[in-house]
């Protein structure tokens, strides 16, 4: 178990961040942030998540926290490498 929470947190660590205007896009650890909270408060019941589930929440939440201005609103799912 211990390997495993070291190894995710390795990749965590690892995890490319956009960078424009100075600042780091949230997008990514916002939306890993919302997973994390949607599995431990077991809303979510099997290992396969939409992201058509999780965008409109990821979009108040890139609001709330930090979304660079934008004319049209946020949009959580560009880029999205979650995006399958």
């Amino acid at each position: 178990m211990k390997e495993t929470i070291d190894r995710f947190l390795i990749q965590i660590e690892m995890m490319n961040l956009n960078i424009s205007g100075g600042k780091p896009a949230l997008k990514k650890p916002l939306c890993l942030l919302l997973l994390i909270s949607k599995f431990e408060n077991k809303t979510i019941a099997e290992n396969k998540i939409r992201f058509v589930e999780l965008e409109k929440e990821l979009g108040e939440l890139i609001i709330s926290f930090g979304a660079r201005p934008n004319k049209s609103g946020p949009k959580p799912n560009q880029p999205n490498p979650f995006n399958t």
